[in-house]
């Protein structure tokens, strides 16, 4: 609703948001980094990949690599019962990553979209991390 009220000569306008609200609406949501997650190995150690949805909808699901396993452009992680989708991770999710070999070596825990790594590429919508020696 739009007032327009005239005093002399000065015009006052009063302005009055009268839109009926609904209960329970949701705000709209903020844009949320939400894609595939990528994984590669260069290391000479076979590694351990744990995922863990900040939602606590996933805890500990994890993926074996052996060294080198992945390359350059890292292997699309699923989930076993669903191989053919990628698993879809969003920020504040957490990977952790640590060597297999008994050498104690880990990378993480990294929070997506919190730590440097993995990296957003937001064009392909892809969480990506490659390991390197």
């Amino acid at each position: 609703m739009l007032r327009v009220r005239l005093f002399g000569a000065a015009v006052v306008l009063t302005i009055c948001a009268c839109f009926p609200t609904i209960a329970g609406a949701q705000q709209p949501a903020t844009l949320v980094k939400l894609g595939e997650l990528r994984v590669g190995n260069k290391t000479p150690y076979p590694v351990r990949v744990v995922v863990t949805k900040g939602d606590g909808s996933l805890e500990g699901a994890f993926w074996d690599f052996a060294p080198g396993e992945g390359g350059s452009e890292g292997i699309r992680l699923t989930l076993p019962d669903k191989p053919d989708k990628p698993m879809l991770l969003a920020e504040g999710d957490v990977l952790t990553i640590f060597a297999l070999d008994g050498s104690r070596r880990y990378w993480g825990p990294n929070i997506l979209g919190k730590t440097v790594a993995p990296f957003w590429d937001g064009k392909r919508k892809i969480w990506s991390t490659v390991l390197r020696p």
